[in-house]
């Protein structure tokens, strides 16, 4: 009976061990910030820009022009244009896209009527709509 109380408080004392170095730990950490952090429209440009390529048939040979990060619908979007390699090795010209946490869009997919449309309600009103008349 003595040698069960005394594995209990061994037990209890080693919880209460644990117990106090995650109290100790915890005030040790620093405080998590409630603001969301500012977005690094860089970085940002350069995960979608990969996002991309790999929806391309050759990821390699993508090359992209006029592309900036748009916030108007409070959500990242990257709006661009993409030159991708062909098959045959050539390359097919430049067709714009749209890339973000929630959509990707490509003009060879749903047309320049549609890509215009889009455009205009998720990129910036002041960037240019690449190949629309001036």
């Amino acid at each position: 009976m003595r040698r069960l109380t005394r594995t209990a408080g061994c037990v209890v004392a080693g919880l209460v061990a644990l117990f106090v170095a995650l109290v100790v730990y915890s005030l040790w950490l620093p405080r998590p910030t409630a603001a969301a952090r500012p977005l690094d429209r860089a970085r940002f440009a350069i995960s979608e820009q990969a996002r991309v390529r790999a929806g391309l048939p050759d990821p390699d040979g993508a090359t992209f022009r006029n592309t900036h990060v748009s916030l108007m619908r409070r959500v990242p979007v990257l709006c661009g244009e993409v030159n991708e390699r062909t098959p045959g090795g050539g390359y097919a010209g430049y067709r714009r896209f749209l890339s973000g946490p929630t959509i990707r869009l490509h003009e060879r997919d749903i047309g320049r009527a549609d890509m215009d449309r889009a455009w205009l309600a998720l990129c910036d009103p002041e960037a240019p709509v690449p190949g629309a008349a001036p």
